[in-house]
């Protein structure tokens, strides 16, 4: 049996029947456990994906509230009508339906419960730019791959011209 090439990692069987694997990225070993030994071959190959695009591979347990108001102070650039305008929309709008949801966690269709409870098109419409904002921030700091807000289209909540 040949040897497995550094990056690689190792899996093996417990005593209790479940599956082991673990590799070293960079400094830290992340350990992972599963029922089959497919499952922990796809965690481990997930790992070593992110390593591979610079996603931070440690587990993160903030939460949605936790990230939006460490941002929110983080962003001292914004006009004070704005800042206020964000702090209203993440306490009153956001952090009551997604706020427990860790930011690793959040998808689409947390966002789309968010959208669907309210009720104005223009407040809509402002808490999906101030998403689409910090979760690109988000992205930018390699904290997770993608952006939810990124995928979906809020529709405008300026009515169309006519042409006459």
């Amino acid at each position: 049996m040949s040897r497995r090439s550094n990056g690689e990692g190792n899996i093996r069987q417990r005593a209790d029947g479940r599956w082991e694997g673990r590799i070293r990225i960079g400094q830290k070993r992340r350990t992972v456990y599963a029922k089959t030994r497919r499952d922990v071959a796809d965690q481990l190959a997930q790992i070593r994906q992110d390593a591979m695009l610079g996603v931070s591979t440690a587990p993160s347990s903030e939460g949605v509230e936790a990230y939006l108001s460490k941002w929110r102070e983080d962003a001292d650039h914004l006009r004070p009508t704005t800042a206020y305008l964000y702090d209203l929309l993440i306490r009153v709008h956001i952090a009551p339906v997604i706020g427990h949801v860790r930011l690793k966690d959040l998808a689409p269709l947390h966002l789309n419960e968010c959208y669907r409870r309210i009720k104005g098109a223009r407040t809509k419409e402002q808490v999906h730019r101030l998403l689409h904002k910090a979760l690109g921030d988000a992205v930018r700091m390699r904290m997770i791959p993608h952006s939810p807000a990124s995928m979906l289209n809020v529709p405008s909540a300026k009515p169309p011209k006519l042409a006459i």
